[in-house]
């Protein structure tokens, strides 16, 4: 429960379906370009990642470094960039204070988000949390 700080398992393509406890810690960007919350260059594709149990938790942009989340490259299909996205703005909706300004990086092998795929559409979930008041910076393929 006391998850915060940095937050880093990447490059791990065998870590499967990751379940977050309930959070009400600060995340923040590590020295030397660590993002403060970094899950890049894993396979997630097909296997469940749940952000919300998170939303109670701080992404302190303000501080020195910032706090950025990192989830390129990894073979996440429009469906799972989609479910990311709305789990975001879920998080954004429920802890403005808490969450915005953040900068998301999901791009690179990943695939871009679009209006349909499973039911979702990444499009606006990606628009409201770009506009205000959360006023993201997101990255995608």
């Amino acid at each position: 429960k006391g998850l915060g700080g940095h937050f880093n398992v990447s490059n791990n393509t065998n870590l499967k379906n990751v379940f977050f406890p309930h959070s009400t810690q600060t995340f923040a960007n590590a020295s030397g370009g660590n993002y403060a919350f970094t899950m890049n260059g894993c396979d997630w594709s097909g296997n469940q990642v749940d952000f919300k149990p998170l939303s109670a938790s701080t992404m302190d942009v303000n501080s020195p470094l910032g706090a950025s989340i990192a989830l390129q490259d990894c073979a996440l299909n429009s469906i799972d960039v989609n479910e990311f996205l709305q789990d975001f703005r879920f998080i954004a909706n429920n802890n403005t204070s808490g969450w915005s300004g953040v900068t998301l990086n999901i791009g690179g092998t990943n695939s871009a988000p679009d209006t349909t795929s499973g039911g979702i559409d990444g499009i606006a979930a990606r628009n409201s949390l770009t506009g205000s008041p959360f006023n993201w910076t997101i990255i995608t393929s």
